[in-house]
């Protein structure tokens, strides 16, 4: 039987945004009794809609989505098996992250820095154990972590802001008129850049640049300053590669 509310009222389909309820609430009743915030958020880079259960797992995401050293990732990958002396552990990581120019990893998010209980220490062992067999690094991230790519996390937040709501839009022939500008002129700003485009248009044009940032074409100081008209671009020097 097909869902009501997916229909308008002369019975045609309408297109679906976000999350479907029942989503969200295995993941609210999957926190049990901690107090985190739900997040739902589209992934340009995956180029679907993701829910997190933690405020962690949420800024987690934000940091993958703009670190220049991510080539691919999943999250929530397949549990592997593992044997610890004589007990066997299925093991969940949160995300499984490939980077440029370095080993893949393992990663677990975790919402505290508290001293980990004797379960999440069997926990940590087996996932340990699980990433090297595998041939990935074993990362956990913590606070401490997510604090430190503060900048570049939020800088992203605002930037997903602008692809989620290009989602549906092809925006390759924008970003191939702004790397154009960069053939004669590889150093330049945000603000430079959308000079002589359509102000109804910018929007799109600052998605086409984070998408080109994205897909590794340009280069910026996101990381290290806030997102304004004055953030720099650089084309790398292998964009043409």
């Amino acid at each position: 039987m097909r869902d009501r509310a997916a229909l308008d009222s002369r019975g045609r389909s309408k297109k679906r945004f976000g999350p479907q309820r029942s989503d969200l609430l295995d993941k609210h009743a999957a926190r049990g009794r901690q107090h985190f915030n739900l997040w739902y958020h589209y992934s340009a880079r995956l180029k679907r809609d993701l829910i997190f259960s933690s405020d962690a797992e949420f800024e987690h995401f934000c940091w993958l989505e703009g670190d220049p050293k991510v080539l691919t990732y999943e999250l929530q990958p397949a549990p592997l098996i593992v044997a610890v002396g004589s007990d066997v552990h299925r093991t969940q990581f949160d995300a499984r992250v490939e980077r440029r120019g370095a080993r893949p990893e393992f990663r677990e998010v975790k919402e505290t820095d508290v001293e980990p209980s004797i379960r999440e220490q069997h926990q940590t062992e087996a996932q340990l154990i699980a990433a090297n067999r595998a041939g990935f690094d074993y990362r956990r991230i913590t606070r401490a972590d997510l604090d430190e790519h503060r900048q570049l996390i939020q800088n992203w937040r605002r930037a997903l802001a602008f692809l989620a709501a290009c989602r549906d839009l092809v925006i390759t022939p924008f970003r191939d008129e702004l790397m154009s500008r960069f053939r004669d002129r590889p150093h330049t700003t945000l603000g430079e850049l959308l000079l002589g485009t359509d102000p109804a248009l910018h929007p799109v044009y600052l998605s086409a640049s984070f998408s080109a940032l994205q897909n590794n074409l340009l280069t910026s100081d996101l990381s290290s300053t806030p997102l304004c008209a004055n953030t720099k671009l650089v084309l790398r020097d292998d964009s043409h590669e």
